[in-house]
């Protein structure tokens, strides 16, 4: 009986045991971790922004069809020289008025024969309720230029609220309103292009004062190379004062950005590369861009008087929605109100994970050690 119970435990025990081994119970061998350095990304980001700005680059060796002095109309010199199948309008030495918009046509360049001498000064007025004029528009245009000349926001005895510098003081709320001191017909942008302008371009030219944006970029490659902007009167909310970048393949580079609200990337905005800028205020990832746009080797310095971060973002209790997927911002130069950088740290890849601040990446930088 006993060697009968001793056998029966024996078999008891060899059934849990193989029991207790079955597939249901195994403890499967778990994969390595996949650490992804982003090298697939990055080589098809690569590939993108090699194809911004104007195709084929900015055309040279066009040719002078018109000169204009001052007193002379521009607007009948452009469409006169586009019905001749295009070319340059040059504009000596002078003080050019303009009161009502001036529509760019393709094929044509506007130039001036010196940038600090040849000055459009725009007397265009605006109210809120009628909607912002353009001071110079590209409109369902392509390869047609605007070089080398100023565009001046000409208001008479009256100047933008900012400060000095970008270390002049500390939080300027009058900086930042609309309708500065009364003056409510001041909503003109001083360049537009328009999401049919593409393969244009506006370089080394001077665009201060505006009465709003200095900018608007919602085209598709564009070219924006060595302008200085600086200053405009309306720097309040309800998109004023920006640098707006919404289109998609334009080179921003070489420019100067000052006291203005934002340099704004958003609604749409993609594949669009800012390289080599100096700007005294913010890169703003403001209001639903659609990714894979790059900032890189810019300096960009926060002003103490500003009140937002280097790089930023809209936020949902303003009906902004967030970034989008895959932009970069990489080797910058960077302080924030002369406290010191932030993300700066060189040879690392930041970007966004929706609304907030910029995060470090796990991507690894290209061989070449730039984006563009």
């Amino acid at each position: 009986m006993k060697k009968k119970l001793s056998h029966f435990f024996s078999l008891l025990i060899v059934t849990i045991l193989f029991v207790n081994c079955s597939g249901d119970n195994q403890v499967e061998e778990q994969p390595e971790e996949v650490v992804d350095d982003g090298k697939v990304l990055i080589e098809s980001l690569i590939a993108e922004f090699a194809k911004v700005g104007v195709d084929g680059g900015i055309p040279s060796g066009l040719q002078v069809v018109k000169t204009l002095t001052q007193g002379d109309d521009i607007q009948t010199a452009i469409d006169e020289v586009a019905a001749t199948g295009g070319g340059v309008v040059v504009l000596k030495s002078g003080q050019y008025p303009v009161y009502t918009t001036l529509n760019l046509k393709s094929n044509v360049v506007l130039r001036g024969e010196n940038k600090d001498d040849v000055v459009i000064n725009s007397l265009i007025r605006s109210y809120w309720s009628q909607g912002k004029k353009n001071t110079i528009n590209f409109d369902a245009v392509s390869y047609a230029g605007l070089e080398n000349l100023t565009i001046n926001y000409k208001v008479e005895g009256f100047e933008p609220k900012d400060r000095e510098t970008w270390l002049t003081g500390y939080w300027c709320g009058e900086c930042f309103e609309n309708d500065p001191d009364g003056q409510t017909d001041l909503y003109v942008r001083q360049v537009a292009l328009t999401s049919s302008a593409k393969n244009c371009w506006v370089t080394d030219c001077k665009i201060l004062n505006s009465g709003t944006d200095p900018i608007l970029v919602a085209g598709e490659h564009n070219t924006l190379k060595g302008n200085y902007i600086d200053r405009c009167f309306n720097k309040g909310g309800s998109g004023n004062g920006y640098y707006d970048i919404r289109g998609k393949y334009n080179l921003i580079m070489s420019e100067t950005i000052k006291r203005i609200r934002h340099l704004a990337i958003q609604q749409g905005a993609s594949y669009n590369v800012i390289s080599d800028c100096y700007i005294e205020g913010d890169v703003n990832f403001h209001n639903g861009d659609k990714g894979r746009n790059l900032v890189e080797k810019t300096e960009i310095y926060l002003p103490t008087w500003h009140g937002w971060d280097i790089f930023g973002t809209g936020a949902a209790e303003y009906g902004h929605k967030p970034p989008g997927d895959d932009n970069i911002l990489v080797n910058n130069i960077t302080n924030y109100k002369n406290e010191g950088p932030r993300y700066a740290n060189p040879n690392t890849i930041y970007s966004f994970k929706g609304f907030g601040k910029p995060v470090i990446t796990k991507y690894t930088l290209p061989e070449s050690g730039k984006f563009y």
